[in-house]
């Protein structure tokens, strides 16, 4: 362990740095995944191995191959030093300048994933709903934690923007423009969106906007993924203590009587604050409490379920027969339909083949047999027309 951590005594560096700086992508992979292993670990000069491969990136490096795997080894530190520094944010608060690196990373992608365009054209297919949850006497705390307007649910979200955006997959939130705009542009986005990822925490059930989020993407018809960040105090899942989802009830309630009141509802029913009586509303929450999101094998299963809810191949629900029946006619079936009728005509057209043949093999097998009949006939006839002519002799 000593050997994965210790500083070379020439360079000052430990493995990581050099592993980093060398783009050995499983080389970094190998050591993030031990215990002992800082991401952030400091050389002798005070520098991370993020910084060696942010120096080594800003080269006038004319190895395209080279470029890539520094690109990789760099998402893969950010993510693994991710996952510290939260740990670390839990018990010591997110910094105002925390705070603002995550906001200047999420409008830096204002145009997509490779930074261009305008946020007017960003229309990315999976949206993400949290509270921020800043910690501090305002909202209860004994003490001011949090800097002002940051949050450990703004680095739950950075945490997950991180991981699809190094699969691919664009993302929007409302960190990803300027504040006093943000929540407009927000509900353009999730209209035109397929999937909604909430991130579950105490602060998200204490949140009124986020219950308004909730039934928009019930709306809309989106897909939601909610992902279990963060439990209260006592370790009850989030909401499940008194008062817990006030917010979400009391927004409900202003909604009684109108034209909302039952998505409204419906909405309550899917996160628990209201009983579905078994109508099937009820959401799960990946993974089961008392386990968070806050693994990284969790996250990339995250990555594959979103992928399959993009494509289609997986709905987030159990259809009825009626309706999968209907689906295999039309829709997204419908290739894999024809295929599968394709596959039934060949099968059929091999199967009157192999009949075909048989019938033959059985016609051949009656012709000899008839044949051979009638050759012993034959040689009988003539042995009896032999005795004949010795009798006549």
């Amino acid at each position: 362990a000593d050997e994965l951590t210790s500083k070379h005594h020439c360079v000052g560096k430990t493995p990581l740095h050099l592993g980093a700086a060398g783009a050995h992508v499983e080389v970094v992979a190998f050591l993030l995944k031990q215990s002992t292993v800082d991401a952030g670990a400091l050389d002798s000069a005070g520098f991370s191995p993020l910084d060696d491969v942010e120096a080594m990136l800003k080269q006038n490096i004319g190895d395209a191959g080279l470029k890539a795997r520094l690109r990789t080894v760099r998402d893969m530190l950010m993510e693994a030093d991710l996952l510290k520094q939260i740990e670390r944010q839990a018990t010591e608060g997110v910094l105002c300048g925390e705070g603002q690196r995550v906001r200047d990373y999420f409008q830096s992608q204002n145009g997509g994933l490779d930074g261009k365009g305008s946020i007017d054209e960003y229309w990315p297919e999976v949206i993400i709903s949290y509270a921020t949850g800043t910690r501090n006497k305002w909202t209860g705390h004994s003490h001011n934690l949090d800097g002002e307007g940051c949050g450990p649910g703004m680095m739950y979200c950075h945490l997950i923007v991180r991981y699809l955006s190094r699969a691919g997959i664009p993302c929007f939130t409302g960190l990803h423009v300027e504040g006093g705009y943000n929540w407009h542009v927000y509900f353009e986005k999730l209209r035109r969106a397929k999937v909604m990822i909430v991130v579950m925490s105490p602060a998200f059930f204490k949140s009124a906007p986020c219950f308004h989020e909730q039934l928009e993407a019930r709306r809309n018809g989106l897909q939601v993924i909610p992902l279990l960040f963060e439990l209260e105090e006592n370790g009850s899942p989030p909401g499940a203590v008194t008062d817990g989802g006030a917010k979400w009830v009391e927004a409900y309630d202003d909604m009684v009587g109108g034209e909302d009141e039952q998505v409204a509802y419906d909405t309550l029913c899917a996160f628990r604050l209201r009983d579905d009586h078994d109508k099937g509303l009820k959401l799960n929450s990946e993974p089961a409490p008392p386990n968070t999101m806050l693994n990284s094998d969790l996250l990339g299963k995250l990555v594959k379920r979103v992928r399959r809810m993009l494509d289609g191949s997986d709905t987030g629900r159990k259809l009825p027969l009626s309706e999968a029946v209907e689906r295999r006619a039309s829709g997204g079936e419908q290739a894999h339909t024809t295929e599968l009728a394709n596959m039934a005509k060949q099968l059929q057209a091999r199967t009157d083949e192999l009949a075909n043949m048989t019938k033959q093999c059985e016609e051949s097998r009656a012709r000899v047999a008839l044949e051979g009949s009638v050759s012993a006939h034959q040689v009988e006839l003539e042995k009896a027309h032999g005795k004949v002519a010795e009798l006549e002799a």
